[in-house]
């Protein structure tokens, strides 16, 4: 138990790596790296070890939390159980299938992509199932729309379903504007306990200064601040020219804003707010527009740890004489 709950932590680590690592330094900075000198070559080494560590990781903690969860009747209730179980099959054979042959076709890809929108979708009603507060549901709900949404996006633009009509650009738009209030509604969202901390006026520090440097680059290096959101999160911020880009930029501010004080204060409180905290990071930086087996794996497993923080800290809620559906046992800080 402890293990799992340490491989998380160390994912999480790994997440991160491969955002400021993979996407960012080798992919943004060195992109001719392959006939540079030893160094440059040795970080483009460096970030694709780390992209498949975490992706493998990623698989392996989502395979066995999922395994744990049904063995011990824990989130999931008995009529999502056996569908839940399906799709999370079919998830890690695709997975698997998409690895083995790197980089994957476009049809396995979004054979992988449906089966973890699936996943996603059913994780979602098993959390509506929990004895939580609405906000906290809708907060999930909102964490959930953008997977489900792009990979319908994503679906509609590689085959003929309904290809000309616009449709796979309105739900892409539509899935990141909900990305976007799912992270800057998450401090008011999600558990109330990740509010109470003696460490909040560090938190609202740490969170007015990185809105202060979106605002800075946004008015001195914009150029700069589009390609790293495109690369880094897979976001694409409209040119300041265009109607509606500032707002869209407030938008994107908020979220920033909204992750730093959920998260923070939940890695401190410990317990199912940390796991909580873990799922947030691994989602936003698998990024929006996923484009690789392994961060598609990192957001699976994002999802499924937010999914089970919400759930155990629903299991204190229920009156005396209810049955609790959820694990209630004392989880390790």
């Amino acid at each position: 138990m402890d293990v799992r709950f340490n491989l998380t932590a160390v994912l999480a680590v790994l997440a991160v790596l491969d955002l400021l690592v993979d996407r960012l330094l080798t992919r943004l900075f060195l992109p001719a790296a392959s006939g540079a000198d030893g160094g440059a070559h040795g970080l483009v080494w460096l970030g694709a070890f780390v992209s498949h560590l975490a992706g493998a990781l990623a698989l392996l903690v989502f395979a066995t939390s999922f395994l744990g969860l049904i063995r011990r009747r824990e989130l999931y209730p008995r009529s999502l159980r056996m569908v839940a179980s399906i799709l999370a099959v079919f998830f890690v054979l695709l997975f698997t299938a998409a690895v083995s042959t790197y980089p994957p076709s476009t049809r396995l890809f979004v054979q992988l992509r449906v089966s973890h929108a699936f996943f996603a979708f059913m994780t979602l009603l098993a959390v509506w199932r929990v004895p939580v507060p609405g906000r906290t549901k809708l907060g999930m709900t909102l964490f959930t729309l953008p997977l489900v949404l792009h990979t319908a996006a994503l679906f509609c633009s590689e085959t003929s379903f309904m290809r000309g009509g616009g449709l796979a650009g309105q739900l892409a738009r539509i899935g990141e504007l909900t990305a976007f209030l799912a992270a800057g509604g998450a401090p008011l969202l999600l558990p109330q306990s990740l509010r109470n901390t003696r460490a909040s006026a560090f938190v609202w520090l740490v969170g007015a200064v990185a809105v202060a440097l979106v605002g800075l680059l946004a008015s001195t290096k914009f150029d700069l601040m589009q390609v790293l959101a495109l690369y880094g999160l897979r976001l694409e911020l409209p040119p300041l020219s265009l109607p509606g880009a500032w707002a869209y930029l407030l938008l994107f501010a908020l979220a920033v804003f909204g992750a730093i004080t959920a998260v923070i204060p939940a890695l401190l409180s410990g317990g199912g707010d940390r796991l909580l905290a873990y799922g947030i990071v691994m989602i936003i930086t698998a990024g929006y527009q996923i484009g690789s087996p392994p961060d598609l794996a990192i957001s699976t497993a994002g999802l499924l740890a937010m999914a089970v923080g919400i759930a155990r800290r629903g299991a204190g809620t229920l009156p005396p004489n209810e049955p609790i559906p959820v694990s209630s046992a004392p989880q390790p800080a």
